[in-house]
């Protein structure tokens, strides 16, 4: 009994490792505990960041309209995301919840920077929220209803701010949608990128390789797997592999086993 390897001419696949065995690329949250750990701490994070913001704009504009109390209902709403996705049934809503909380959060900026007459502080704060929420939207429907629902947010912003200067107003529209369109190219370039990952590793799955010595018997040609029992080397190779045998003759042997039938054939 003898291990030998054999030639990558006529073993192209491999021993104990196969692609096929590499996790999938899934965006299922449920799947995951840490995607939807990740998704919740997010969802808290942000909440309270938001909440800091108002001692930033107050340092900025000591006499900016900023209820600490709104930001702080926005950060209890989190909270409650939070603590409802861990019911079975919500459990993989979470993403959508996420949409909820990124939607209010902004609608409710946007009614600030409307009751600060598009004050500087804020518009710079509204290039904040929307390069910072565009990172998180990984859907292309999403990305683009979420970029018309700010440029919407902000033509009502001027309307609703009657003293606001047009520079300001136009500065806030023109700006709010370049950051869109921005970041529209930008997530439609990352799902192209996801896209052919997913493509690679599909790929890869499907390319089960075998790599390494077989331990094969030198007289009956079976091969030794890993719970000591041996397979015929057809059985061994298609349980590991993509590969089918179909069985045939060469000239060879059907002169010393057929040579009868190999004499009528000449």
């Amino acid at each position: 009994m003898a291990a030998v390897a054999r030639s990558a001419d006529s073993l192209p696949i491999s021993v104990h490792e196969s692609a096929s065995n590499l996790p999938g690329h899934t965006h299922a949250l449920e799947a995951s505990v840490s995607a939807r750990t990740s998704s919740r701490l997010l969802l808290l994070v942000g909440g309270a960041t938001y909440v800091s913001w108002h001692w930033i704009h107050k340092l900025l504009q000591p006499d900016a309209v900023d209820p600490v109390g709104e930001r702080l209902v926005f950060l209890a709403f989190s909270i409650a995301l939070v603590v409802a996705s861990y019911h079975r049934a919500l459990k993989r809503h979470l993403v959508g919840m996420g949409y909820v909380a990124v939607a209010l959060g902004t609608a409710h900026y946007f009614s600030l920077v409307a009751r600060n007459q598009i004050a500087t502080p804020y518009v710079l704060g509204v290039f904040v929220v929307l390069g910072s929420v565009g990172t998180l939207l990984v859907n292309a429907r999403v990305v683009l209803a979420y970029g018309a629902f700010t440029v919407l947010l902000a033509l009502a912003a001027i309307a609703f701010a009657g003293s606001a200067s047009m520079e300001n107003g136009i500065e806030l529209v023109v700006g709010t949608a370049t950051v869109q369109v921005a970041v529209a190219v930008s997530s439609w370039r990352n799902m192209i990128l996801k896209d052919a990952a997913r493509d690679l590793e599909k790929a890869r799955r499907e390319l089960r390789q075998l790599r390494g010595l077989l331990p094969i018997c030198m007289h009956c040609n079976r091969i030794r797997d890993k719970g000591d029992q041996w397979q015929q080397f057809e059985t061994y190779v298609e349980a590991h592999t993509e590969a089918a045998f179909t069985h045939a003759l060469c000239l060879e042997c059907a002169n010393k086993h057929y040579p009868d039938v190999s004499a009528e054939g000449a």
